[in-house]
């Protein structure tokens, strides 16, 4: 199979150009969700109900299997519904997106903190 090199790329011709270079803020949206499926080898415990109030940062669901591994709330407002698949697998957080509140996280000078401090 012969080798091909390309030397100096290629210039592809794109007609036209953009029309404004003013950036503009997303819009936040209603409602927000999390998955637990999409991080695989996750058995999850939840720690909110349905109806729980939330605020960004705050626990939501942990692994099984090592309590460590948290999983935050993307988003502030109340828990809407807890989407749950066969055997009664957690499929999805939904989280109604009220406000902007965060939890307080203390801060850790990693300089002179011991490492079971720091895990």
């Amino acid at each position: 199979m012969p080798t091909i090199k390309a030397r100096r790329g290629l210039d592809v011709p794109i007609h036209g150009a953009i029309q404004s270079s003013e950036i503009h803020e997303a819009p936040v949206p209603g409602q927000v969700a999390l998955l637990p499926q999409e991080s695989w080898g996750i058995k999850v415990r939840l720690l909110v109900q349905e109806g729980a109030k939330v605020q960004i940062g705050t626990p939501l669901f942990v692994d099984r299997r090592d309590e460590s591994v948290l999983f935050g709330a993307p988003a502030a407002g109340t828990v809407r519904e807890i989407r749950r698949g066969e055997r009664r697998a957690v499929l999805a957080v939904v989280i109604d997106v009220e406000g902007d509140e965060s939890v307080s996280v203390p801060t850790l000078d990693a300089g002179n903190a011991t490492p079971e401090a720091i895990r």
